[in-house]
């Protein structure tokens, strides 16, 4: 716990990429932090609000295909990532809560 761009405030889930990076849910700093396997920090997206790319209450996140998949719990919302083409790719409301596997 800290306030660092790698430190986790209340992380709930992670998920692997195609290119074995690991993508952490943080609850607590409304954002998905991304590391290497090794543990290196490559960045955080996400960010508290409403707006595309922003989240109220982060609770999953899933990827697959090179997309990756993060439940905004008070939202009602998935947003979908596609990171070789835009930022957001997509977003569907009133969802039940579902993982990528």
């Amino acid at each position: 716990s800290g306030s660092g761009e790698a430190d986790f405030f209340t992380p709930t889930a992670l998920s692997l990429d195609g290119n074995g990076n690991v993508h952490v849910c943080d609850r607590g700093a409304y954002r998905v932090a991304v590391f290497t396997a090794d543990g290196v920090h490559l960045g955080n997206y996400g960010s508290r609000g409403k707006s595309p790319g922003q989240f109220l209450d982060p609770e999953g996140v899933g990827c697959r295909d090179g997309v990756v998949y993060v439940v905004d719990a008070a939202s009602s919302r998935v947003l979908a990532y596609d990171f070789t083409t835009a930022v957001e790719a997509v977003s569907w409301g009133a969802v039940k809560l579902a993982f990528v596997r």
